[in-house]
């Protein structure tokens, strides 16, 4: 998988080439082309191949955009997407390069091993936001016991 609108990157550090909804936040700041700006492209074609949008909305190449939003997760467009594969887009998405995954090896490993992978949890996301199935489950279980004891009582 290439990019060729950064083709011209090999022979310059000081523009910003590439196709801009595939770009990394830190290359909006001329940062150069490494490993974990790759991955981040590798992330967002997961991500559109799978619900049809970019992560973060389309880019156009005048624009310079904010990244402080999170993207929705892919499973909310698309609920077939298994939780690991959501899991291995979402941290190769991530914003903070701390976060993404450092090296191409990492991100084959997971998805080479699908049970190893851990859920990957936005930690600017709410308890709801995080775990929105588990929230109404509890709520039925809780109408459901509080309608069993008016019956009962």
């Amino acid at each position: 998988m290439v990019d060729f609108g950064s083709i011209t990157e090999a022979y310059s550090h000081v523009t910003r080439a590439g196709t801009p909804s595939y770009l990394a936040p830190e290359r909006f700041d001329l940062a150069p082309i490494t490993e974990q700006t790759e991955i981040y492209a590798i992330g967002v074609t997961l991500y559109e191949s799978l619900t049809g949008k970019f992560p973060f909305g389309e880019i156009e190449p005048f624009q310079n955009p904010s990244f402080e939003k999170t993207p929705k997760h892919p499973i909310k467009f698309n609920p077939k997407i298994p939780n690991w594969l959501e899991s291995i887009i979402l941290r190769a998405i991530e914003t903070n390069t701390d976060k993404r995954y450092h090296n191409y090896s990492e991100m084959l490993y997971e998805i080479q091993n699908p049970s190893k992978v851990k859920p990957y949890f936005d930690k600017n996301l709410s308890f709801i936001e995080r775990n929105e199935m588990m929230v109404y489950k509890v709520g039925f279980i809780t109408m459901f016991i509080l309608n069993i004891l008016q019956i009962l009582l």
